[in-house]
């Protein structure tokens, strides 16, 4: 039996903490401005399964961050993980990590790659077609 403290404790050890970044996604005719990056693992309760690759999503309008568990090699997005992270630190730490290092802007592949997916392309044949190859 779990009291209202260990469970306190389990979510804080099984928080989410920022590693390095992968690329932003940022277009005009986009309404977010994305930011996939590694983590520490965590294991995500709902589902049992660890990951450690997540991407952060901030509404241009509103500021609203949302952060997603990732799949690797695409663009698409697992459930929502924000209750595992302390957004405003995690906001902070890529703003800093940009400041420091040079990251790609995939704003336009990924554009590419949603119009594909509308056209029916499975997720891989959509990723491949939106860089080109």
């Amino acid at each position: 039996m779990t009291n209202e403290k260990d469970i306190e404790i389990r979510d804080i050890e099984n928080m989410g903490e920022f590693q390095y970044l992968n690329f932003i996604i940022d277009h005009e005719t986009l309404d977010f401005v994305g930011y996939e990056f590694e983590g520490k693992e965590i294991v995500i309760e709902e589902s049992g399964c660890e990951q450690s690759l997540f991407r952060m999503d901030v509404d241009k309008k509103t500021g609203i961050i949302e952060v997603y568990a990732a799949y690797s090699e695409d663009f698409d997005i697992m459930e929502e993980v924000s209750c595992y992270f302390d957004t405003k630190k995690l906001f902070a730490d890529i703003k800093k990590y940009m400041e420091q290092n040079e990251v790609d802007n995939q704003g336009e592949v990924y554009v590419k790659y949603i119009k594909f997916i509308n056209e029916g392309y499975e997720c891989d044949d959509a990723v491949t077609k939106a860089y080109g190859y």
